[in-house]
């Protein structure tokens, strides 16, 4: 295992002049201190791999033969400094950043990454808290979790694609191979999905996809909240609907063919289902 180093550059809302702080500046509002750190790192890896605490996580797939970082770092306490780890291991570098401790009264520790990496790169992203943000990847894998927070992807291009929030809203476009949706508390859209296999698991949250090819295989479920499915209406779907406790709004435009190869399997406790063509 090797452990990567980089060079930083740190700024704030208050710049200290004649200092012995040299390049820190601190807040006098909120005695906040933000640190941010940019580096390149060279090498042929095949897959980025991110843990830990965030404010925010923002990986976008670009045409750069390296992948580009960099990190924001904000603290009101030494005690409590957000702290980043760089290794590498095989092919895969691997990003690791946690907040030291926690302290009595008002703390804050907080850290936002903005990563490039070469489009075709396999991604594995996991956030404790925050937005976590994809955009433009083409990897064989793309692996995206947060525990608590908002997680987007853009324009993927993927042959398996997980994506799972605790506790925050899923939204989804691209294509993949196979897609794998869920999510605790919060709902799941996806708009303009081009899926062979798509599953989607909500336990209290609607459930929203537009699809733009026929899928080979559809499951949704929900314990609590809606489903809602709009697909291309020039094929015949085998469809299975259930709902303990909602209504059932299955298009006419949409043609049911048990002995179809596209199978669509929905399913909510406490929710309506609804299933129409997707708009033109």
């Amino acid at each position: 295992m090797k452990t990567l180093r980089g060079v930083a550059v740190v700024t704030g809302a208050v710049a200290l002049a004649a200092t012995a702080m040299t390049g820190c500046a601190v807040s006098f509002d909120t005695g906040s201190h933000k640190e941010t750190r940019s580096y390149d790192v060279p090498g042929s890896f095949t897959a980025l791999k991110v843990t830990g605490d965030s404010s925010r996580l923002e990986v976008t797939g670009t045409d750069t033969r390296v992948i580009k970082v960099q990190e924001t770092r904000t603290w009101s306490s030494e005690k409590n400094k957000p702290r980043t780890r760089r290794t590498t291991e095989g092919g895969t570098l691997a990003l690791r950043f946690t907040c030291a401790q926690q302290i009595i009264g008002y703390s804050r520790c907080e850290i936002a990454y903005r990563i490039e990496v070469p489009r075709a790169m396999a991604v594995d992203l996991r956030t404790d808290s925050g937005a976590l943000v994809a955009t433009g990847l083409n990897g064989d894998s793309v692996r995206l979790s947060t525990d608590s927070g908002p997680l987007t992807a853009r324009r993927l291009h993927t042959k398996a694609l997980s994506a799972s929030s605790d506790a925050g809203q899923i939204r989804i476009d691209g294509q993949a191979g196979t897609a794998r949706l869920s999510t605790d508390s919060g709902g799941v859209e996806a708009e303009g999905l081009r899926a062979g296999q798509v599953v989607a698991r909500s336990s209290a949250g609607a459930v929203r996809l537009g699809l733009a090819g026929p899928p080979d295989g559809v499951d949704v479920s929900t314990d609590s909240g809606s489903v809602r499915l709009h697909l291309p209406g020039d094929q015949g779907y085998a469809l299975t609907v259930t709902t303990d406790s909602g209504s059932r709004n299955i298009s006419p435009e949409i043609r049911q063919d048990s002995t179809s190869r596209y199978r669509v399997k929905l399913k909510t406790d406490s929710g309506s289902v609804t299933v129409s063509p997707v708009s033109t």
